[in-house]
């Protein structure tokens, strides 16, 4: 199964997300701690895709909604666990 999301490196703890090539997501890692900015368009299953590719020491995931209007800033912010 093809993947929805594409993620860029780019280096020191920092990466973005697509789904669906809209707005970006971003996520930053610092020790056991990483946090989420913004969720995207709600598509497939984020919260896996970050445990997938966030270092096994990242015991928390914040989340940091840069603003509310439309589907690419906070729609998958329902498939938090």
């Amino acid at each position: 199964m093809k993947t929805l999301y594409t993620v860029k490196d780019y280096g020191d703890g920092v990466q973005a997300i697509w789904d669906y090539d809209v707005d970006p997501m971003y996520v930053m890692v610092n020790g056991d701690r990483a946090v989420l900015i913004d969720t995207g368009m709600g598509q497939g299953n984020l919260y896996d895709e970050l445990k997938a590719m966030l270092p096994e020491t990242v015991t928390k995931i914040d989340v940091l909604l840069t603003h509310s209007h439309g589907r690419p800033h906070c729609s998958g912010l329902s498939v938090r666990r």
